[in-house]
C-alpha cells in the first residue's frame, strides 16, 4: 500500500510538494529505498532555475531524515521506507518540505492519526494525503 502526501507552503500557496511512498514496521533499523530517482543521471543538478538548492540528492536526504524522525515519533524499533514518486512545483528555497511530507506519510500510512504541531509542520500544510 502506498500514500501520497501533498503539501503546500502557507506564505506562498503556489509553493508545492508532493511524496509517494511505501512504509512498513520492520525488524531492520532503518532501510531506504529510492526507486523514484533510478534513472536520475545527476543527482546534484537542481529540479528547476527558481529552487536551485533542490536537487534529487538533497531531496533523497531529507525524505530520509523524515522518515528517521517518524520511526522516533512513532517509536519502531525499525522502519522500512520505499520513496516511489515526487514533485515540486513553485519556488521551494530547500528539501526541508520534503522530510516534513515524508514524515506525515510514514505516520499517516503506518496508523498514526495523531496532529502535527506547527514545529513538526514548519511553513506547510498539508494539502492532501491520499492511500492508494
Amino acid at each position: 500500500m502506498a500514500i501520497e502526501v501533498l503539501i503546500h507552503n502557507k506564505s506562498d500557496p503556489s509553493a508545492h510538494v508532493r511524496v509517494k511512498l511505501t512504509a512498513i514496521a520492520s525488524g531492520e533499523l532503518f532501510s531506504f529505498d529510492n526507486r523514484a530517482m533510478k534513472d536520475v543521471s545527476n543527482m546534484e543538478e537542481p529540479l528547476t532555475k527558481t529552487s536551485p538548492f533542490v536537487t534529487p540528492r538533497s531531496i533523497e536526504s531529507a525524505c530520509m531524515s523524515g522518515a528517521i524522525f517518524a520511526r522516533r515519533k512513532l517509536k519502531l524499533k525499525g522502519l522500512t521506507v520505499e520513496l516511489l514518486d515526487y514533485s515540486v512545483r513553485g519556488r521551494v528555497e530547500n528539501a526541508a518540505p520534503f522530510a516534513t511530507a515524508t514524515m506525515i506519510g510514514v505516520c499517516r500510512i503506518l496508523g498514526h492519526s495523531a496532529e502535527f504541531s506547527d514545529g513538526e509542520l514548519g511553513d506547510w500544510n498539508v494539502e492532501a494525503s491520499d492511500q492508494s
